[in-house]
């Protein structure tokens, strides 16, 4: 081992990243070292911005648990990721990983990464915090955009509801719609519903998943066609109250929405 690596705290991250994306485990001597680095405090000279890198490097790699078993092993996760430094979290089989696997070596899928980890902090935490603020704690620290932590916070709050969104009343699901801001960004129901089946598989029929993907599709799809200028003229646009013309166009997608449900 080079004076080098001892030199440069990254290279504890870049090991712990590389055992996640090629799959090996990190030499005992090496992992002593890594030890001794940690120990001396060199860690807090790392920048948020090549902590986060990391981290969101390896959650992508085919074998994810390898890279905190081996910041485990050299001891810097509790100065790094406290909040999930459980014993149930280092395995590889658990939920959490097993899940994280379905979307590996995709470069497009980050976001999809970062929400499927946060899902799971509050279960392999022993921080007795509410699971909101882990989250928030988690994602401050590795300074996630903010988009994402959009994301992250959206899907907490409604995955129950997404899970069984066609079972849902047509009202409910038009208040989802717009607590998500489906309109403006339509992925993102499309991709919270995508991470739920990704979660739920052990749990649920994969059939079911898919109707519900599907239903997703369909009933923005559908309901993006209704608008105020395909229910109103130009003048009665310009007449009416604006709070008159939202009430009236949403009730009619919530009527379209029954109509899709009927049909699946």
């Amino acid at each position: 081992m080079t004076e080098s690596f001892k030199e440069d705290p990254l290279r504890i991250l870049r090991a712990a990243r590389f055992s996640a994306t090629l799959g090996f485990r990190v030499a005992t001597e090496t992992s002593s070292l890594m030890s001794q680095m940690v120990d001396s405090g060199e860690l807090e000279s790392l920048s948020v911005e090549r902590v986060e890198r990391e981290f969101r490097l390896a959650i992508a790699g085919n074998w994810p648990s390898y890279f905190f078993q081996t910041l485990k092993t050299c001891g810097a996760v509790s100065h790094l990721f406290p909040e999930i430094d459980s014993p149930e979290f280092y395995s590889e089989n658990n939920r959490l990983f097993q899940t994280l696997k379905k979307y590996c070596e995709l470069e497009d899928k980050s976001t999809e990464r970062y929400v499927i980890f946060c899902f799971f902090v509050d279960k392999y935490s022993r921080e007795k915090n509410s699971k909101i603020q882990k989250i928030k704690t988690l994602t401050k620290k590795l300074n996630v955009p903010k988009n994402t932590v959009e994301m992250i916070l959206l899907f907490n709050e409604y995955h129950d509801k997404i899970i069984q969104l066609n079972e849902l009343d047509s009202d409910t699901i038009m208040s989802l719609l717009e607590a998500v801001d489906a309109y403006r960004k339509s992925d993102r129901l499309l991709q919270l519903a995508e991470i739920t089946g990704l979660i739920e598989t052990p749990d649920l029929n994969p059939r079911k998943i898919e109707l519900n993907v599907r239903f997703v599709a369909e009933i923005l799809t559908e309901t993006k066609k209704i608008t105020a200028s395909k229910i109103f003229t130009e003048k009665e646009i310009a007449s009416k109250h604006y709070r008159e013309i939202t009430s009236k166009v949403r009730n009619e997608r919530v009527k379209r929405i029954d109509e899709i449900k009927n049909g699946f």
